[in-house]
């Protein structure tokens, strides 16, 4: 999914962007953990949130191709923020809360990586196989 951000914005407008990880994860941790943050922090937050918004809104505005591609590249990224800030909450949940060792855990968690990966690639190859050689 970062590839294909990449290929549709520039690398300073994705690095921007992925600074919204930080106030997805604090409002995640806010309503799912029950962890509050300090005003100063919900300050900062604010200001980091504030910050990406205005680079992006004024990157948009300088560019000559402001078309789907930026836009697209936009939701994408911010889809990808979002995944990853879930991610990150629920993988804390997880290992908190489970009286498994961590390793067990660990292993757990890439077998599981890999079995979705293979999923997503058959998934792909089955999407964008031509059939018609098959066929004939």
């Amino acid at each position: 999914m970062e590839l294909f951000t990449l290929a549709l914005l520039d690398a300073s407008t994705w690095k921007i962007l992925n600074q919204l990880k930080l106030p997805v994860t604090a409002i995640m941790n806010y309503y799912l953990l029950k962890r509050n943050q300090t005003a100063t922090q919900w300050a900062l937050i604010a200001s980091i949130s504030l910050s990406v918004t205005g680079y992006c809104v004024a990157k948009q505005i300088d560019t000559v191709f402001c078309g789907d591609a930026t836009v697209l590249g936009l939701t994408i990224g911010l889809v990808n923020v979002m995944i990853v800030a879930i991610a990150g909450v629920v993988a804390d949940i997880t290992y908190k809360k489970v009286k498994y060792p961590f390793f067990i855990l660990i292993a757990q968690g890439r077998l599981s990586a890999c079995f979705f990966t293979i999923l997503i690639m058959i998934a792909v190859q089955i999407y964008t196989w031509d059939f018609e050689w098959f066929f004939h």
